[in-house]
């Protein structure tokens, strides 16, 4: 087919799989998705369409109660080893997702591209994890400024956040950050409803979101008086970019890379959100805790990851600069090496490779930056008093505990979900736990995990376990042993790892809140 019929092709197989979708029709909507499959195989220049299709399929059979647990094997290699279910209503993002990864989402059209993404956003508030839907959202209006349905998520977004914010009590103290997302949501909502915005969606929806925002939305936030609290408010402080050259780079980097552990930070690059100021929510004390130690632990959490944040600003800036810790240090040059084989012939090799302390810098980051995944994990197990059982029935007292089991009955995959910590009661949890599996992949199969989140687990991998070679050499090829990685790209995953801890750390704060709002309003 050319060009013109394949599109051809592909609007008509849309337009049946809208219809079987809004007939509910069940048997041709798996048809369908198993169409998708092998379209996505035939027509790999719009790829990105049979897996945006195959999303709405799963979406809707999802709401129909018929779309299935796969049943994933832990371990290929043993016969018998343990299942475990995947989630199915992971399905339509994991579905949006390969769309986005797909080689032909860079040729797809900028309003397909910026529906695509918004649907991505959407699926990700399903799995709970707001904070990444917002930066999906954003992608989305990069393409298409006046879009109106990410808008309108955005905003709707925002909103929550800051209706769920406002559970925790401390905020009352100082509730400029809530203020702010509310005014960011009615911005959001402004912008979508203004002459001139683009909306792709069925003029259904448009109306229940009119609805849903005039009579529901707005009177709320006109009554938290956000607008009057905000108005004239001074979002640049003199104050904060004073001292040193290095503090003020430091400062404005973790601002522009949206680093900082403040609400506000998420949504602007303005100062007033250049702190760390996320707290843990007053809870009621633990059996056995000894005061104040969950608050404690959070600090030291946070702490966890300013060191991390700023050990890979102190290698950012050591950048084409000689540091007189890399004096007189009994490393051979990474430059070139003769190496002589078996037949005693030689041959030079040259190379890239960086040994200093920048690069030293970049891995200390990146490794301390993972590790508070499972010390989030300890905290988890902790706060909500899970606990551990030998086989003879008495309690393990010195279980091991990280981020790809806390989530299971006994710790143990095969054991199942534990239900009492993952549920619909705690958005946050679920949405920690949802997270998860980008970090450590044990919960859906391999071939559906995001590159850039393989990649990570690689890194932390090579960096435990043999080493890791940074260069300047974009293209350069790792050894069996070794990982070889340019140096723009260690920085691009380091930073990414940084937001995705942040964000667990956000998760982890309000899901303590909600614990806390449940646990006081229960009947």
């Amino acid at each position: 087919m050319n060009n013109n019929e394949l599109n051809n092709f592909y609007r008509e197989f849309s337009l049946r799989t809208d219809g079987y979708i809004e007939a509910g029709d069940i048997d041709n909507l798996k048809s369908t998705d198993q169409l998708c499959d092998q379209y996505i195989l035939e027509y790999p220049q719009i790829a990105y369409g049979f897996w945006y299709c195959k999303a709405n399929v799963a979406s809707a059979l999802l709401q129909l109660e018929d779309l299935k647990a796969d049943l994933q094997n832990t371990d290929s290699k043993v016969k018998q080893a343990p299942t475990i279910q995947i989630d199915p209503s992971w399905k339509p993002l994991i579905y949006l997702r390969r769309a986005i990864q797909h080689d032909s989402f860079r040729k797809c059209p900028s309003r397909f591209k910026a529906m695509i993404l918004t649907n991505t956003g959407n699926a990700l508030c399903d799995a709970r994890r707001f904070i990444e839907a917002i930066e999906y959202y954003d992608r989305a209006t990069a393409y298409i400024p006046l879009f109106s349905v990410a808008l309108y998520s955005r905003g709707k977004t925002f909103y929550q956040l800051a209706n769920w914010m406002a559970l925790n009590p401390e905020i009352k103290v100082d509730p400029t950050a809530i203020y702010f997302l509310y005014v960011e949501a009615k911005n959001n909502f402004d912008q979508a409803f203004q002459k001139g915005a683009i909306w792709e969606t069925h003029p259904d929806n448009i109306e229940a979101m009119c609805k849903e925002y005039y009579e529901h939305l707005l009177p709320h936030i006109h009554q938290t008086q956000a607008l009057g609290k905000i108005k004239g408010y001074k979002f640049h402080s003199d104050d904060f970019f004073k001292g040193s050259a290095k503090k003020i780079a430091y400062k404005k980097w973790s601002l522009n890379e949206h680093l900082y552990l403040d609400q506000i930070s998420l949504i602007s690059t303005y100062d007033i959100g250049g702190y760390d100021y996320l707290p843990l929510p007053p809870h009621i004390y633990r059996k056995g805790e000894q005061l104040p130690e969950f608050f404690n632990w959070f600090r030291l959490l946070k702490q966890e990851y300013i060191a991390a944040r700023y050990l890979l600003f102190q290698a950012i800036e050591l950048k084409d600069k000689k540091h007189f810790a890399d004096e007189n240090i009994d490393l051979f040059s990474s430059n070139e090496a003769e190496l002589t084989f078996s037949d005693n012939t030689e041959k030079l090799y040259k190379s890239n490779f960086a040994f200093n302390l920048e690069t030293a810098l970049m891995k200390s980051s990146f490794s301390k930056a993972y590790g508070i995944f499972d010390k989030i994990a300890e905290f988890i197990f902790a706060f909500w008093q899970l606990e551990v059982k030998k086989k003879n029935g008495e309690i393990n007292k010195d279980p091991v505990i990280s981020i790809s089991n806390v989530w299971y009955n006994n710790l143990e995959i095969r054991r199942g979900l534990n239900t009492n910590l993952v549920n619909e009661n705690n958005w946050f949890l679920k949405g920690l736990y949802h997270l998860s599996y980008d970090i450590v992949g044990k919960e859906i199969p391999q071939k559906y995990i995001l590159p850039e989140f393989k990649q990570l687990h690689e890194i932390r991998n090579k960096l435990e376990h043999s080493g890791v070679m940074i260069t300047e050499n974009e293209h350069a090829i790792s050894s069996r042993r070794l990982m070889t990685i340019s140096r723009e790209e260690f920085i691009k995953h380091n930073i990414s790892l940084l937001r995705l801890v942040r964000n667990a750390l956000f998760y982890l704060s309000m899901a303590v809140g909600l614990d806390q709002y449940n646990f006081k309003n229960k009947k």
